[in-house]
């Protein structure tokens, strides 16, 4: 037991310096250039912590030994060094930084209560050089921090299409972690699209197929998961089951409802999700930046708000409990409480937004 209260307290010590590391940071001003660059390796230097924290999906200590726990979740971000668009005044490009490092300061307010964030995708808007403004202020977060890609990081030239995943930081395109009787799977709903491989490649080509053999209009600015996902899919939430885990889906486009920004492939996801009904307890995305939620197959589908395109923020926090999950809207996101089956609930309808 000493050892552990060691390990548990030398990981709360690092947590605290990567916090102050983060503020002192963020004091430098979140679009420092070179400068903010150097400040941040001092930074984290001088409190990394071990190789191995990210890798396990969690390290703070709330509630280890009663099964609850806590997480921040963020999406689209969606940086750009850019003008507000006089057709879309709510797209904020260039505020997204200075809201991202705010949003991550309160949700680590004590570091040692949140076991890590999520971003759901769209961290950049555009352009390449985006990623070099918006990824430091990911990674010097006191927490580990997991992602997902959405559609607009990959707008970016031909070259980098195939190093989006690792440009954000991710270990893989589509991956697993597990914290507790908790597995969190994350998925890649830009492996069928037209906009993930170069015109004219052969994953273009069949993402193309796809879009003209649905019956469903299919938009362009989504995609879908391709039946190797789908099939390693089955596999983790089989294990999930086997294990006796519970199971929370992350991805960057909805299952459901079924509008213009659902993943491309829904029908046999939601088949496959519907079978596995006794595992999946929640799907949470982001994408349509209005939100969304609804319930069905006694699972939960949370489309949460964007912070792109608000004057003040949008993310939230999640209490995980044996029985509920509870969310802590802040900003335009608002709070919820999901409790385990989930009772169907129609779509809350917010107005349709094109991305």
């Amino acid at each position: 037991m000493k050892h552990k209260a060691g390990r548990e307290h030398a990981s709360g010590r690092a947590r605290k310096l990567r916090r102050a590391g983060f503020l002192r940071l963020m004091g430098a001003g979140v679009m420092g250039g070179g400068a903010l660059a150097a400040e941040r390796g001092a930074a984290q230097e001088a409190a990394e912590p071990p190789a191995d924290t990210a890798a396990k999906a969690g390290t703070g200590s709330a509630g280890k030994d009663s099964g609850t726990f806590s997480i921040g979740i963020l999406t689209d971000c969606q940086y750009a060094d850019a003008d507000t668009p006089a057709n879309m005044p709510q797209r904020l490009y260039r505020r997204s930084p200075q809201k991202l490092v705010d949003a991550i300061a309160a949700l680590t307010e004590k570091p040692d209560d949140l076991e890590f964030l999520l971003h759901m995708g769209d961290v950049i808007d555009r352009d390449g050089n985006s990623f070099r403004v918006v990824v430091p202020l990911l990674k010097a977060a006191p927490v580990p921090v997991f992602q997902v890609a959405g559609n607009h990081d990959y707008s970016v030239t031909d070259d980098l299409k195939a190093k989006v995943p690792e440009l954000l930081g991710m270990p893989s395109p589509y991956y697993v972690k597990e914290r507790g009787l908790w597995r969190f799977i994350f998925l890649d709903g830009n492996e069928l699209s037209l906009f993930s491989s170069p015109v004219g490649s052969p994953p273009y080509l069949a993402a193309e197929e796809f879009r003209k053999d649905s019956k469903r209009k299919l938009e362009d600015y989504s995609g879908g998961l391709g039946e190797k996902q789908r099939a390693w899919l089955r596999d983790q939430l089989s294990a999930a089951r086997t294990d006796r885990r519970k199971v929370v889906i992350v991805c960057h486009y909805p299952l459901l409802p079924v509008d213009v920004h659902t993943l491309w492939d829904n029908g046999p996801v939601e088949a496959l999700v519907e079978e596995f009904r006794d595992v999946v307890a929640v799907w949470f995305n982001g994408h349509n930046h209005a939100g969304n939620y609804c319930a069905k197959h006694g699972i939960h589908f949370v489309n949460l708000r964007g912070m792109l395109d608000t004057e003040t923020n949008a993310y939230a926090r999640a209490d995980f409990y044996p029985d509920r999950i509870e969310i802590t809207g802040h900003g335009r996101e608002p709070s919820r409480t999901l409790k385990f089956p989930a009772p169907d609930a129609e779509p809350e309808k917010p107005p349709i937004l094109k991305y």
